[in-house]
């Protein structure tokens, strides 16, 4: 004899259970036929991320290395948004710092691009920092070698960033005052 439990409270009489098996028998008529969608990647998973957040937590710990999250904090947009826009300043003041013979670009790359024309160097810049600063948004609660987390990295961009503009804005005080312009 079964004991009454919770779910035949809710459900009806003990008579309702005889069409539930027993705990750990699986139903014939419950086999699962499509691929778990937790297995897939988020932005593959779920169309309806892209108009609401949904998961501000990862719920099981098993898949605290594999869930992304698409809910962030807002503080990190804040982040993300001023490290793009001080890119962009750091675009101008360089150009600005080579038009005047001041410096020359570090980056092979970009002085690559540079040479080429400086709309491609401005496009490009913002364009890599764009899709970068997006894909660290993405695994912004994950961790890079099992100790660092990545929203971590976007505050150390942030404070490089504030550091090299402030540097640059030196630079061009120093030369300034020193006549280079004229």
């Amino acid at each position: 004899m079964r004991s009454v439990s919770i779910a035949s409270k809710i459900l009806g009489s003990p008579a309702d259970l005889q069409d539930f098996p027993a705990e750990g028998t699986p139903r014939a008529d419950c086999t699962r036929t499509c691929t778990d969608r937790r297995s897939r990647h988020l932005l593959f998973a779920d169309w309806r991320w892209a108009y609401r957040g949904r998961r501000k937590s990862v719920r099981r710990t098993i898949d605290a290395s594999r869930v992304m999250l698409d809910w962030y904090h807002p503080s990190l947009l804040f982040f993300i948004v001023t490290t793009y826009v001080l890119s962009g300043i750091d675009a101008v003041l360089t150009l600005t710092l080579l038009e005047m013979g001041v410096a020359t670009e570090a980056n092979p790359f970009m002085h690559l691009l540079l040479a080429e024309n400086v709309h491609l160097f401005a496009g490009v810049k913002s364009l890599l920092t764009g899709i970068g600063l997006v894909c660290l948004a993405l695994y912004s609660n994950h961790c890079v070698f099992e100790r660092v987390r990545v929203d971590r990295v976007i505050y150390a961009l942030f404070t490089i960033y504030c550091v090299l503009v402030a540097y640059e804005l030196q630079l061009l005080r120093m030369a300034e005052s020193a006549g280079w312009p004229g």
